[in-house]
């Protein structure tokens, strides 16, 4: 597109017409506000104002058009005229909602990653002290059945605290392999009737 420095359309492309809804006729002659809204134009004045003070610039605003909320990337550049003065401004517009929505979805879902592996962490430290405990109870009490004489009595509750251990260390592997599964979705439902 192009302004001049009233801010009305001298010159609009097919492609803008078409993202307006309109056509170039309804356009050309307007002015910035007339086409953009009041809204728009406000948002878009401390930018408009950089180029037409001679600085190119690019710059992103959130418009209305035909019902929708769209968000664009604007590239403005002065326009001269032949003494050297800003005489209005050549823009291009691109509409990159889809853009920015791909980019909102990505930084969810990294998020999410970033979470879920979190949550993945603080489950392996807990799993690996709820392991070493009763580990550590069956290799202590294996350690004294070997090193001592022990009573039978002794032995037998020495036994039996390893066999305790043993058996809380097989419940919480089993856990931690159908918690895998689920993750997996290879988990297998036994379906028993209750009484």
């Amino acid at each position: 597109t192009y302004l001049d420095r009233d801010l009305t359309f001298r010159f609009v492309n097919n492609t803008y017409a078409k993202w307006r809804a309109l056509r170039k006729e309804d356009i050309v002659g307007k002015s910035d506000e007339e086409i953009s809204g009041k809204e728009t134009l406000a948002a878009a004045r401390p930018f408009i104002e950089k180029v037409l003070s001679g600085n190119p610039h690019v710059y992103e605003l959130d418009v209305s058009y035909s019902d929708k909320k769209r968000r664009v990337r604007v590239n403005a550049m002065p326009a001269f005229d032949a003494a050297g003065n800003v005489k209005g401004m050549i823009s291009v517009t691109i509409d990159i909602t889809d853009e920015k929505n791909n980019a909102d979805e990505l930084c969810r879902a990294k998020e999410a990653a970033e979470s879920a592996n979190q949550a993945k962490t603080a489950f392996l430290a807990n799993m690996s002290h709820e392991i070493r405990t009763p580990l550590g109870a069956v290799l202590g009490f294996s350690d004294l059945l070997v090193s001592q004489r022990l009573s039978p009595l002794e032995r037998q509750e020495y036994v039996a605290a390893i066999k305790r251990n043993g058996d809380l260390l097989s419940n919480i592997i089993n856990d931690i392999l159908d918690l895998s599964k689920i993750e997996a979705g290879k988990l297998e439902i036994d379906k028993q009737e209750v009484p």
